[in-house]
């Protein structure tokens, strides 16, 4: 997003206690289009806010000028549920000046947008097919057609494709039949998510500019391996689950993934930098009949499908006590003694595992320049992908300002002097703060801010627990939380996370902040703070 200057209403008075009120408005935008339809000016309109989506029931001024600056025809007219609206008049095949007007609300300031209208060019209409509207960034290329209709001919009509933010794909010129055809690179398309196509024409001496948008889903398709050992396991063994997610362009580190028996959840798992993942069952968990084990990725957007891994199927092997087996008893019973007093001494952490980045607010950039009254920088995901959001700041004397952050992740906002509490949110994602003084020497101008699933900060309740309880990541790695279930001092809280995970809809806020309730402590509450950057 584009973020607009700040508009100031400040009420001056002489009264100490006066204070300004500070309010932040988003873009608007118009778009403008007229054409002859027999002996009457067809006008219509769009009416989008800085995202693209439709604003609707909002009144609009539209006025058509003739070419001496003489008013045509006035109205004032309400969008429909797509954004739109329209205004007609009876007219000729001349130039007109368009005018449209939107008085602003809330969020968005006032807005007046003109057009130059040559009716003596026909109007040009086009048609952006892209199928499903989703785009598999592992085939190569994709295929996009866009087909034209002008009465005064369809040919040789030179088009462009375009992205959401504005980036050329492709040129074409239309055939005999008014179709163009783009063949666009994978590549070219951009990462994972939403977005959308546009197609434009600036026509010729004949037939008039047009644009039309279509929206898109670009994704990449997850492959999820799952290995069990043994395959045949006895009553007294443990079994291993291991594996690994990636896509075809590397691995989805710090992704939860869940592993089940005939349907019932075993165990949950985090993904490593490598995208792999261990964990292990106990002993006699599973029946002695045949069970099918799969491991499941459930996404939390469009840009990467859930996936679930080929099935593995196990069978606990129960073997016959022969004669022989009698004398070896005292040996089994010895060795089960000492692997029980390894178990129980303190394992040395010597292996931490690759966490990903860490998430809340950090300052990449260091001190120097002039003084300045803006912070800025870029909103993702654990794994540095864009995040669309909110940011929201509150100043120490109970101020409040706020602006959208659109899908490109990148926000900026000026504001005044003082000490200020910045808050990041973004849908399915926990919320991230931090505190900042203006002005600054330019240290607060490119902040990076990485927000985790409330998938993810369920299971790191739990982790922080297990860790305050005496465990050591390396052991948290060996662990799951259905074992955890039955441990007398985190029993509670492993359950009420399984419970809540593995729900039938992802944890919320209120969901994952009650969770957290039970072992709330000081040391933790300071560690869940805003963090302080100067």
């Amino acid at each position: 997003m584009r973020p607009l200057p700040l508009l100031f209403a400040l009420g001056m008075s002489v009264a100490a206690s006066a204070q300004p009120r500070v309010v932040v408005r988003a873009e608007a935008r118009i778009e403008l289009r007229a054409e002859l339809d027999g002996d009457e000016i067809a006008v219509e309109g769009l009416l989008v806010d800085d995202r693209g989506e439709p604003m609707v029931r909002r009144p609009v001024d539209v006025a058509i000028l003739r070419g001496d600056g003489s008013t045509l025809a006035a109205e004032r007219v309400t969008t429909d549920s797509e954004g739109r609206f329209g205004v007609r008049a009876i007219g000729q095949a001349t130039r007109y000046s368009l005018t449209a007007v939107f008085g602003g609300d809330s969020y968005h300031p006032r807005l007046t947008v003109e057009r130059g209208a040559d009716l003596t060019r026909t109007a040009t209409r086009l048609h952006l097919a892209v199928g499903s509207g989703r785009f598999d960034l592992d085939e190569p290329t994709h295929s996009v057609r866009v087909s034209v209709s002008n009465p005064r001919g369809v040919d040789g009509l030179a088009l462009e494709l375009l992205d959401e933010v504005g980036r050329a794909l492709g040129s074409a010129t239309t055939d005999g039949s008014g179709e163009a055809i783009f063949a666009i690179a994978a590549s070219d398309l951009g990462e994972p998510g939403a977005g959308r196509l546009v197609a434009a024409t600036e026509g010729d001496a004949e037939r008039a500019s047009a644009r039309v948008e279509a929206p898109i889903v670009r994704f990449r398709t997850a492959t999820l391996d799952l290995a069990v050992t043994p395959a045949h396991p006895s009553p007294d063994e443990d079994l291993e689950l291991r594996g690994r997610l990636a896509t075809a362009t590397g691995p989805l580190p710090g992704e939860a993934v869940g592993l089940f028996a005939d349907g019932a959840h075993l165990a949950t798992a985090l993904t490593d930098a490598d995208g792999a993942f261990r964990t292990v069952v106990p002993a006699g968990t599973l029946p002695a009949a045949p069970s099918t084990l799969v491991a499941r990725f459930e996404s939390d957007g469009p840009g990467v499908p859930s996936v679930e891994s080929s099935p593995v199927v196990v069978e606990v092997r129960h073997l016959g006590l022969g004669a022989w087996a009698w004398l070896a008893i005292p040996l089994l019973l010895s060795f089960g003694i000492v692997l029980w007093l390894r178990r129980r001494a303190p394992e040395p952490d010597v292996a931490r595992p690759t966490l990903p980045p860490p998430v809340g607010v950090e300052v990449t950039s260091s001190r120097r320049g002039p003084p300045r009254h803006d912070v800025g920088g870029l909103l993702t995901d654990s794994d540095d992908r864009p995040l669309a959001g909110d940011l929201a700041a509150t100043s120490s004397s109970g101020e409040r300002i706020a602006t959208t952050i659109g899908s490109d992740g990148r926000f900026s906002l000026e504001l005044p002097p003082g000490v200020w509490t910045l808050r990041f949110d973004a849908p399915n994602h926990a919320p991230a703060t931090a505190e900042v003084t203006l002005p600054h020497r330019g240290n607060l101008h490119a902040l990076r801010v990485r927000l985790e699933t409330w998938r993810a900060r369920a299971l790191g309740i739990l982790r922080d627990a297990f860790v305050r309880a005496g465990g050591s990541p390396t052991r948290w790695r060996r662990t799951t939380v259905h074992r955890l279930t039955s441990d007398p001092e985190l029993g509670a809280t492993a359950s009420a996370v399984e419970r809540s995970y593995y729900g039938p809809e992802a944890p919320d806020s209120a969901q994952v902040e009650a969770l957290a309730q039970p072992d709330a402590s000081s040391d933790e509450s300071e560690s869940k703070g805003p963090r302080t950057a100067r």
